[in-house]
């Protein structure tokens, strides 16, 4: 295998990080809004903010990225290239008022939850190749269990949990 065509299996966005895969920041997609497609525009969201990273999931195939960011409560889903020149390199010029770097790699899909996100899992049977399998499941505060199209963003399902006095709750952890 070339060593230039490796599908990624980890992702260290530490500075430190020696791998090819250190390049492929997130930064400026969590610290403020870059103006992208789809972003809003108000002044709030230029500014930046502690939204860090409450989690990554790589998906069972290892082509996709799903994350989700602590402040936000946005699910953002990465499609990783399977040949790292096909990621474009990043521009030397900053971003914004804060001079933050431009990240090397976007989401292709945001999908955003109403309240804090408890936590969250891709279907195991999940292949890039099908998008019927495209799909993982959330939880998030008072609200129930949905489960995500990750191609399309929609939700395709809800599960209410109840407790034993049969009021709905919300699920602390998914897993399929």
């Amino acid at each position: 295998d070339d060593e230039r065509s490796i599908r990624l299996y980890a992702l260290d966005l530490s500075s430190r990080a020696s791998t090819p895969t250190s390049s492929l920041t997130l930064t400026t997609e969590f610290a403020v809004n870059a103006g992208r497609a789809g972003a809003s525009t108000s002044a709030h969201d230029s500014i930046p903010h502690d939204n860090h990273l409450k989690g990554a999931r790589w998906s069972p195939d290892g082509v996709c990225l799903l994350t989700c960011g602590a402040e936000d409560n946005t699910y953002r889903v990465y499609d990783i290239p399977a040949n790292l020149d096909d990621v474009p390199p990043a521009s030397d010029e900053p971003i914004g008022p804060h001079g933050l770097p431009a990240d090397r790699l976007w989401p292709a899909l945001r999908i955003k939850e109403r309240e804090s996100v408890y936590d969250y899992a891709w279907y195991p049977g999940m292949t890039a190749n099908d998008p019927g399998t495209c799909v993982f499941a959330s939880t998030a505060r008072a609200q129930p269990v949905h489960l995500w199209d990750a191609v399309t963003g929609a939700s395709r399902a809800s599960y209410v949990a109840h407790d034993h006095l049969d009021e709905p709750i919300a699920a602390l952890s998914v897993a399929f």
